[in-house]
């Protein structure tokens, strides 16, 4: 017995939406080089974690407990610089941009 063709089309949208990540503003999969790009936001959370870990004071049990979220290093971790905190952040906010750029181009936001 064949499943109905609304059925069909329903699995078929729930596979396509279930294979969508969202990655900064984008969906991943909307991009050129989807996989590119998730990998390369993935590199930059783990050069801002290194680049907090190994150049800001404080505990890198607290910065690891964060993952690379910048926002979480910020509230849970208070004896880090904050100066140091923010150049790591602008650095991986610069690598962002280098992501969309090199597999995320062909999408414009307005």
């Amino acid at each position: 017995m064949k499943p109905p063709a609304t059925l069909a089309i329903s699995l078929a949208i729930f596979a396509t939406l279930t294979l969508t990540k969202e990655i900064g503003y984008f969906q991943s999969s909307d991009c050129v080089d989807a996989s590119g790009f998730e990998s390369c936001y993935e590199d930059a959370d783990q050069i801002f974690a290194s680049c907090v870990n190994n150049n800001c004071a404080g505990s890198k049990a607290c910065v690891d407990s964060c993952g690379g979220d910048s926002t979480c290093v910020l509230s849970k971790c208070p004896n880090l610089g904050i100066d140091c905190v923010k150049a790591c952040d602008c650095v991986k906010n610069t690598d962002y941009i280098q992501c969309a750029a090199t597999s995320c181009w062909n999408q414009v936001r307005k």
